[in-house]
């Protein structure tokens, strides 16, 4: 007895090169949002560094 769906080729399901289109679409999704992130990250953190502004904002932030 097998268990679970199981897709056979040509049969509605989705044909390998479209599945690795999906699959790529997604990486380079999740690529370009890390790189969103890690330019955030760094400019938090340099304009921290010369201004102290990130700082200043936490402490208002949670009243120290």
């Amino acid at each position: 007895m097998q268990s679970g769906y199981q897709v056979q080729p040509n049969q509605g399901g989705l044909s390998h090169e479209a599945e690795y289109g999906i699959i790529r679409f997604d990486l380079v999704k999740v690529l370009v949002l890390n790189i969103i992130y890690l330019g955030v990250i760094l400019g938090l953190y340099y304009t921290n560094k010369h201004t102290g502004l990130v700082d200043k904002w936490f402490a208002k932030l949670l009243h120290f």
